[in-house]
């Protein structure tokens, strides 16, 4: 019976062991921007990523993180790269891709923010393959 009150807490100490180890590493700081025709006109309802901009064309979408075992953090020796890629789309103008990458970026702390400023949509349909990357200015990263 004793060696049985043993293992319980070796398998405890295992499983806190085990949870502390995790770090937290950035996969998409939090996105902000605003969605406008070529007239500077906001437009509503686009979706961007998994949100949509507001009736004023603003939009956020939030920060994304990702666990990882520190040891296996400690052998790389250096922060993770950091990309995203999101889809920017509405009936009746043309689609296009917000895109980042940066080769450190993963190691950002919680709360890492990216303002896109204005997005500029034109009205027609894409037929371009694969979609054009939106124009777009990094405006904030922090």
């Amino acid at each position: 019976m004793r060696l049985n009150q043993w293992l319980k807490v070796l398998v405890l100490l295992c499983c806190c062991a085990s949870l502390s180890a995790c770090i937290s590493r950035l996969s998409r700081p939090e996105l902000t921007g605003q969605i406008v025709d070529r007239a500077q006109q906001p437009i509503a309802q686009v979706k961007v990523g998994e949100g949509y901009s507001d009736e004023n064309g603003y939009f956020t979408l939030p920060e994304r993180r990702y666990y990882a075992f520190l040891l296996k953090e400690i052998m790389m020796m250096e922060a993770p790269a950091m990309g995203f890629s999101e889809l920017v789309e509405k009936a009746g103008y043309q689609s296009c891709q917000i895109s980042y990458h940066s080769n450190y970026g993963g190691g950002a702390p919680k709360g890492a923010s990216m303002a896109l400023g204005k997005i500029v949509l034109l009205k027609g349909k894409t037929t371009e393959s694969p979609v054009p990357i939106c124009e777009t200015k990094y405006t904030t990263a922090k």
